[in-house]
């Protein structure tokens, strides 16, 4: 594909326009460092500095005659967050149909341009502009880099950037399957957009024709938008406190946690736990903090859940309580699992990994979860999640005990202290001493012998240990390592915001 190359222009998309009606056969690409007049939907004017990448890349449309001419922008916005996730290692959320967010900030602008003659479609001209060492200030919304999102500065050359993906585009474009990776980017089924005066819809799913069908929470109706021609933003992408409340559905309990402010970092969730069977009486004490908290009817809690059947239990139970569930899709975010079956990892697993990953970057950890069962997890400083270890839990070692012989005891580690056992004798005294010690020194000397091996497999690297989950406190005093109680429920707001960053 030939690529015409300018330190600045117009418009990348202006100039494609006029190669076209001067001769040049598509397809082509047209990249530049810089726009005078970079152009973005419904005519409006695209910030378009140095420090970004801007590019056009005009298609033969027969090329792309497999799809439908509403779905154009869906492939573009899919093909796009593909590269990013490639050549940078995150992932982009695609707010429909055509921006590209990060953590609930525009990192990305891409425009589809075509005419149609005899119910023929001409040339498609489809328009690129990503924020890479600078974010322009817009009115409309907060603005993000690449540079900002990775912590450094991006080395390679901007033209260099921009030709990697034209050539992308040209090549993606055209396949028939892009589509069906639309949804590991964009936003899911029972998110909440909001417009100037705070009406709100959930968004529901996109139709064969790429229009958007989203349910009007007030007026209980469908509505249905076919253009970028509406004010309706992700609550997410706004500064106004739009509280998000994430859930973490168990073999046992279904942990809570309520976000006044989830884009703040500094912001204290309240943590609440419940049992699906709990009485309804006890079910509105537990979750009082939601009730005083003023959310609307309808209200979703982000889940995320092993167990389908678990998962509808809890779903029936919140909206007979006037919340709606959305389940969240297992998806990777900063942290790399090529070393791992990802398909086979529990998405408890991949918030808790993601949550470490943010909360302690460029780290070598080794994450510890105790809960029914005790994972293991190993993070690289490289972002590469290395694999781990499945447990049976603390309690489940007590329950296995007394089962499965005529005379050891049934031992109850919630009925124990189990902090003070941790700070007690290595070796236990009497038969339920030595159970309880034998459990507690069992998988935390597990944890250290790990951490031997992993320095011995990289000579001079060191691995710091975080313990979380209900029993991770009793763990992480035994391993004299970081308690991040939650942090799963933390994980699992990282992958409903799509990152984190400071507001």
């Amino acid at each position: 594909m030939k690529i015409f190359r300018f330190e600045t222009l117009d418009s990348t998309s202006s100039h494609a326009t006029r190669l076209l009606e001067g001769g040049e056969l598509p397809p082509f690409a047209v990249i530049s460092q810089k726009q005078t007049q970079g152009r973005g939907r419904s005519g409006k004017t695209w910030a378009s500095p140095e420090g970004g990448l801007y590019l056009t890349v005009v298609f033969d449309s027969r090329e792309l005659a497999h799809t439908k001419q509403g779905q154009w922008p869906l492939l573009a916005a899919t093909a796009t967050a593909l590269w990013l996730r490639r050549e940078f290692g995150f992932r982009a959320t695609i707010k429909w149909p055509n921006d590209l967010l990060y953590a609930g900030q525009k990192l990305a602008g891409i425009l589809c341009e075509s005419s149609v003659q005899g119910g023929v479609w001409g040339p498609m001209l489809l328009g690129v502009g990503i924020n890479v060492h600078e974010a322009p200030s817009v009115t409309e919304q907060r603005s993000i880099s690449i540079d900002r999102i990775l912590g450094r500065p991006t080395a390679a050359p901007l033209l260099t950037l921009a030709e990697s993906l034209a050539e992308h585009l040209h090549s993606t474009l055209p396949q028939p399957q892009l589509l069906q990776e639309f949804s590991d980017f964009a936003l899911e089924s029972g998110q909440i957009w909001v417009d100037a005066a705070r009406h709100l819809v959930r968004l529901h799913h996109v139709d064969a024709e790429g229009a958007l069908h989203v349910h009007d929470m007030k007026k209980n109706a469908e509505q249905v938008l076919t253009s970028v021609r509406h004010d309706y933003q992700w609550i997410y992408q706004q500064d106004k406190g739009w509280p998000l409340v994430v859930a973490d559905i168990g073999n046992t309990l279904t942990k809570l946690a309520l976000f006044r402010q989830p884009r703040v970092r500094g912001d204290q969730a309240i943590f609440m736990r419940f049992h699906p069977k709990d009485p309804r009486e006890k079910l509105l004490e537990i979750l009082q903090p939601l009730r005083e908290a003023g959310l609307p009817a309808g209200w979703p809690v982000h889940a995320i859940s092993v167990s389908d059947p678990g998962r509808e239990v809890v779903a029936r139970v919140l909206k007979d309580l006037g919340y709606e569930l959305v389940a969240v899709p297992k998806r990777p975010l900063h942290v790399r699992y090529d070393r791992y079956q990802f398909s086979d990892l529990g998405i408890d697993r991949v918030a808790m990994v993601e949550a470490a990953q943010e909360a302690l970057p460029g780290r070598n950890l080794i994450v510890v979860s105790a809960g029914t069962c005790v994972t293991i997890e190993v993070l690289h400083g490289d972002t590469h999640y290395l694999g781990g270890y499945v447990l049976p839990g603390l309690q489940m070692k007590l329950d296995a005990m007394h089962q499965r012989t005529a005379r050891l005891p049934q031992l109850k580690l919630s009925e124990l202290d189990g902090k003070k056992l941790a700070r007690g004798e290595l070796l236990g005294r009497d038969t339920r001493s030595a159970m309880l010690h034998g459990v507690l020194h069992e998988t935390s000397l597990a944890v250290i012998g790990l951490r031997k091996e992993l320095e011995q497999a990289w000579p001079g690297t060191q691995w710091e240990l975080v313990c979380t989950g209900g029993d991770g406190e009793i763990l992480s005093i035994l391993l004299d390592s970081l308690f991040v109680p939650g942090l799963i429920l933390q994980g699992v707001r990282l992958m409903v915001l799509g990152g984190w960053t400071e507001p």
